[in-house]
């Protein structure tokens, strides 16, 4: 029972909470692991530096140094946001959204200016069509997938 293990260490009350920084250097089953408990920002400060002396010791087939740094780097600027990468993603998802209400007003006239900024997600321009046009929900339902193409406003 894979799923019942997973709980287990899920909710175990030995899971690490808040980010931890090892305070013996020694390593091994001999010693004994002495962590403390650090703040976010010291573990963010330190991962980075951390990666940088592994990848300047290990030999340049061993580990792709930039490929995982900006892996890591994309993850913690998603994650923390206030950065340019976030706002990048951000303006893309803004510039989908602008595409998409001309897409809808194009293809359905009757929405007012109003009605478009009130959209929020797929569901609302549903209850839009159905309320508007008088269609039903499934065939609104199956309108609004086809403009949108898999695409998120």
């Amino acid at each position: 029972m894979k799923a019942f293990g997973l709980l287990q260490k899920t909710y175990t009350p030995n899971r690490v909470l808040y980010p931890m920084k090892r305070t013996n250097p020694n390593k091994g089953r001999e010693h004994d692991s002495e962590f403390a408990r650090i703040s976010s920002n010291e573990a963010l400060d330190l991962v980075p530096d951390r990666l940088r002396s592994i990848f300047a010791t290990a030999p340049p087939n061993v580990v792709d140094a930039a490929t995982i740094y900006n892996t890591f780097q994309e993850t913690i600027h998603l994650y923390f946001g206030d950065t340019e990468m976030t706002n990048k993603a951000a303006t893309a998802k803004s510039e989908t959204r602008q595409i998409v209400i001309k897409e809808i007003e194009a293809t359905w006239g009757k929405f007012s200016e109003q009605d478009l900024s009130a959209l929020k997600n797929k569901d609302d321009l549903v209850t839009q069509l159905v309320a508007k046009y008088g269609r039903e929900k499934s065939q609104a339902q199956r309108d609004v997938d086809a403009l949108l193409k898999g695409r998120q406003f």
